[in-house]
This record gives structure tokens, sequence and C-alpha cells, in this order.
């Protein structure tokens, strides 16, 4: 887990869509700037991705998560400066598999300013 930013880092994490940001990653991204009822999109220090239905229960998909990944591709290289910080979205609380995620990310070519936090 990530425990300290430098100025220029932004934190991405997995958020649920009511945007409660209760547990896991989400909660941690709470320290920097996420808020909560927001569940997308940059919020201070942080860059939320949703990955879950909160009261359902239900992991969003990876084709959902795919496309909002394209969005902080975007989002990232209209921010040269700054430095995401990826975590292993939609594979903790929301249910989805680390081998998916792992096997989407190969198919999604990432800019030099995102950085994936796991191997």
């Amino acid at each position: 887990m990530i425990m300290y930013l430098e100025p220029h880092q932004i934190f991405v994490f997995g958020s649920n869509i009511q945007g409660i940001h209760g547990r896991g990653a989400a909660r941690h991204a709470m320290k920097w700037g996420a808020i909560k009822g927001t569940s997308r999109g940059r919020m201070g220090q942080t860059y939320a991705i949703e990955t879950k239905d909160l009261f359902t229960g239900d992991f969003l998909g990876w084709e959902y998560v795919a496309e909002q990944l394209l969005e902080l591709i975007e989002y990232a290289k209209s921010l040269p400066k700054y430095e995401f910080l990826l975590t292993p979205i939609g594979t903790g609380l929301a249910g989805g598999k680390i081998e998916d995620l792992n096997k989407l990310m190969e198919t999604i070519e990432l800019p030099e300013n995102i950085k994936k936090s796991w191997s």
C-alpha cells in the first residue's frame, strides 16, 4: 500500500459508484483528498475509478474499468508533470481477480507518468 505522496503524485484507486470510500484503498485515499459522494475522477491528490456497486456488491466488470482507464490515460497525458500511482483497482473489495487485471493491462499502453504499484 502506498503510504506517502510527493506533491506531484496522484493516488489512483478503485471506488464504489456511491463514493462511500469506507474501506480499502478508497478509505486510504480520503487522507489525500477523496471526497465522500464523489465516485469518479480527480479529487485532491487522488483519482477514482469506479469498480463496484456497494449496494448490490457487484463488480462492475473489466470492460467498464478499461473505459475509465482510457479516460485516466488521456487525463494523465494532459498533466505530464504529475505521476499517477495506479493501485490494483478492482481486485480487492470489488472482487475482481489480479490475473484479470494483469491481462487487461497487457492490452493498454500506459504513458510514462502512470506507474503500476504492483508487479
